[in-house]
């Protein structure tokens, strides 16, 4: 876990909750927040 977090460049703590909210994310997902990262990617996507 910590090699995992460190080979990300962020704590370990950090990495653990982004998992925890990409789990979140994906069982809901039509919520709020998931719907606004499928926005956010589907912008910066066609942005770049």
């Amino acid at each position: 876990m910590r090699a995992r977090a460190a080979a990300e460049d962020t704590k370990a703590t950090a990495w653990i909750r982004a998992l925890i909210e990409a789990e979140l994310s994906a069982a809901a997902p039509n919520s709020t927040e998931a719907r606004l990262r499928r926005l956010e990617a589907a912008v910066f996507e066609h942005s770049a």
